[in-house]
């Protein structure tokens, strides 16, 4: 008999909280400067010009003229201004008008880190751990954690916990965790909170406490952290501090499962295959077995997609494939005489074998044709068949390079694709598949 022992361990599965491009109320800070007589005239008018200049820039980008706000905000950000640095910090990270390029990001964001910026500081150190866009150093990454958690965020400081409970940068200390998410947690966080939790029932860096640790638990599974239901589930299985609940047990294990959780699949498989809590099944024990051994070790904020579902994606601006009198020799015709659409059409139809026997060579010889010619579309799918080995080698370097380039020109299906399979990619991968992006990029623009 099986006994489901399975935790959901430290900081796995937070997401990571989106970079925003965020505009400052400058005008505001002026007024508060003139009132203490802290500007000089040529200081204002400096301030005024920099106002101006971000002003300008974030008028640029309501247009999604991303070139023009990036002159705008480089020479502000060159001369000091940290909401300039982190505009283009921003703009650089998530890929939109530019190719994505990390090492840039990680540049602006060293800049007003420097200053003293806590969210440049948070954004610098993730770099680091991951070893995107610079070389990985959780020596670096900590310390840079470190200066953010000091200013206060309760996110900053549970990432600088998670540091300190995984040992990275620095010998594990799970009471130095234990004092750093307790601060989070004195702040709202619900997954301090959860990580809290685990540290008292398992009794590191804390006196063990099943009582306080299914109240932590507890609280954050109520507000829908998953590793927070698995471990209460494993609470009630148990019976630490707590009546022993097999049905309670089962339904949060349910819970932390349709979230995605690994673990709690194999624990609620265990449940079925006991009759713990849910009846006795060895089909429905095996099939969470089994989706609990291929589950993604990605984070719960990334989507999830099943590429062996997706063929090919079409262009919705597009009639449907052999309308209007079109035939398959007419597209080639097209194609042949360098017509883009024909060309995405003929890699379309191929992929999806409509009229045609399914041919992803062909499919994949068509759309390189249309993404060369800069048919954005065509490199979406071009991306989808490197990532998956069809018609071309398997290459997740060449697949993430398409993707970014698509998602540069905000193809909204190449974003979501690009944001679920970076997970997939080793950081190195990330950081050539973005050069590679930005030659191609900056040689199809002349620059």
């Amino acid at each position: 008999m099986r006994v489901p022992v399975v935790p959901t361990r430290k900081g796995e599965g937070r997401g990571r909280r989106p970079v925003q491009v965020v505009w400052a109320p400058l005008a505001l800070a002026l007024v508060l400067a003139i009132g203490f007589g802290v500007l000089t005239t040529g200081s204002l008018e400096a301030a005024s010009d920099e106002a101006a200049g971000l002003a300008r820039a974030q008028e640029a980008l309501s247009r999604n003229d991303w070139s023009g706000a990036i002159d705008l905000l480089r020479p502000l950000a060159e001369a000091g201004n940290v909401e300039a640095q982190l505009q283009l910090a921003a703009i650089y990270n998530n890929g939109t008008g530019v190719p994505q390029d990390f090492s840039a990001a990680a540049r602006w964001y060293a800049r007003a880190a420097a200053t003293g910026n806590a969210e440049a500081q948070n954004r610098l150190a993730l770099y680091y751990a991951a070893g995107t866009g610079v070389a990985q150093s959780f020596t670096e990454a900590l310390k840079w954690y470190r200066l953010a958690a000091e200013q206060g965020d309760p996110h900053h400081q549970f990432d600088l916990a998670a540091m300190y409970d995984n040992g990275h940068g620095t010998p594990a200390d799970p009471a130095e965790a234990a004092r750093w998410y307790e601060k989070a947690r004195a702040q709202g966080l619900a997954e301090a909170e959860a990580n809290l939790g685990i540290l008292y029932l398992e009794g590191r860096g804390v006196a063990k406490d099943p009582v306080r640790a299914r109240e932590l638990l507890a609280s954050a599974a109520g507000k829908g952290v998953a590793r927070a239901q698995n471990n209460l589930g494993l609470i009630y299985v148990r019976g630490e501090g707590v009546p022993q609940d097999y049905e309670k047990a089962a339904d949060l294990f349910q819970m932390a499962a349709d979230q995605g959780v690994k673990q709690a699949m194999l624990n609620l498989g265990v449940m079925f295959e006991n009759g713990f809590g849910r009846p006795q099944s060895e089909s429905l024990a095996y099939d969470w077995y089994r989706r609990g051994g291929r589950a993604a070790e990605v984070p719960e904020a990334a989507p999830r997609i099943d590429l062996n579902e997706i063929e090919a994606i079409y262009d919705s601006r597009l009639a449907a494939p052999y309308s209007g009198g079109w035939t398959l020799q007419s597209y080639e015709k097209a194609a042949g005489r360098g017509d883009l659409l024909s060309a995405f059409m003929l890699g379309y139809i191929h992929a999806r074998g409509l009229g045609v026997t399914r041919d992803y060579a062909k499919a994949a010889r068509y759309f390189q044709k249309a993404a060369d010619g800069g048919y954005v579309p065509a490199m979406t799918n071009l991306g989808l068949l490197a990532f998956r080995g069809l018609g071309t080698p398997q290459d997740f370097v060449m697949g993430y390079m398409w993707l970014n380039l698509a998602s540069t020109a905000g193809h909204s299906e190449a974003i979501e694709l690009r944001a679920a399979l970076r997970p997939r990619l080793t950081s190195g991968q990330i950081n050539e598949a973005q050069t590679l992006a930005n030659q191609r990029w900056h040689a199809q623009a002349g620059q």
